[in-house]
């Protein structure tokens, strides 16, 4: 029953790729592993043969924008699989049968004390007392360097900065004194770097 479901769903979203009026808009939002979901969305209009023309996402989904936007449609898909990889947490052991909820709780605390590779780690600079010099963009508890470097891999921000398709992304530029901002392709900047730098 659910392959005629799908089957049903995705000829309905092919019907639909052949009759779209304007522009085809993706707006993706925040909420950390809800961009997984993004990708397997991205995914099924991929499939039909229904592109973005302009893709808005803020947190978690502008960086799965960026990944979209920052490769040519045939690279779309394997490039957000490869990044959702990376950031899967594979556990060494699994108690699962013995002892329920013991693997949920033993994720959380090695997320909480090792990061996850390629996206954050900890900054254990940040634990130094007030009168150690980091400076405000260093003192956060976390480093999302890694996550500067995944997308470096990732992304072609030449081609980002080729505006097609249209980019916008809203992230926090200083989370400390809570200021935001939005960034756009139209805007002729060098994209890359900007948003390189506010990943930060």
């Amino acid at each position: 029953m659910n392959t005629v479901q799908y089957n049903q769903s995705s000829q309905s979203i092919g019907q639909l790729s052949r009759t779209l009026p304007g522009q085809v808009v993706l707006v993706l939002q925040g909420g950390g592993a809800l961009g997984s979901y993004q990708a397997g969305v991205y995914q099924a209009l991929h499939e039909a043969g229904i592109e973005p023309d302009w893709i808005i996402g803020t947190s978690i989904g502008a960086i799965n924008a960026s990944l979209i936007a920052g490769n040519a449609p045939q690279n779309r898909v394997p490039r957000l699989q490869e990044f959702w990889k990376r950031m899967e947490q594979k556990p060494i052991w699994s108690f699962r049968d013995v002892f329920p909820g013991f693997n949920e709780k033993l994720s959380y605390w090695s997320t909480v004390t090792n990061g996850i590779p390629g996206f954050f780690r900890p900054n254990p600079l940040a634990h130094a007392g007030n009168d150690y010099p980091l400076g405000a963009e260093r003192a956060g508890y976390y480093s999302t360097e890694p996550l500067e470097q995944t997308l470096t891999e990732l992304v072609d921000f030449d081609l980002v900065n080729k505006c097609s398709p249209r980019l916008t992304v809203f992230v926090s530029t200083a989370s400390y004194i809570g200021t935001a901002a939005f960034f756009r392709t139209r805007q002729r900047k060098r994209f890359s770097t900007t948003i390189r730098a506010k990943i930060r």
